[in-house]
């Protein structure tokens, strides 16, 4: 993991580097928000000769996720940031 903050009390984001396949950290992610019973909402990933970028939006009963693939700042190596919120109730 490089970071991890709480944004609030109904919110979290998470980065963390990917040390090999980017395509198959994507894939892997988007089974696991699958097998979770997540709704997808949107999903897209497109490859490079530098790994890739890719993005998935899905929505839970109680949370949401948006996650992003992609280079780091320095481009030497692709990282994912997941950030998670509590779904809002009406009420």
């Amino acid at each position: 993991m490089v970071e991890s903050a709480e944004l609030s009390d109904t919110s979290w984001m998470v980065i963390a580097r990917i040390d090999g396949d980017v395509e198959g950290a994507y894939d892997a992610m988007l089974g696991q928000l699958t097998d979770a019973g997540y709704e997808i909402v949107g999903t897209v990933f497109t490859p490079t000769d530098e790994g890739g970028f890719g993005s998935i939006s899905a929505r839970g009963d109680e949370y949401t996720a948006a996650v992003s693939f992609g280079p780091d700042a320095t481009g030497d190596t692709h990282q994912v940031t997941v950030n998670v919120a509590a779904v809002e109730t009406a009420g």
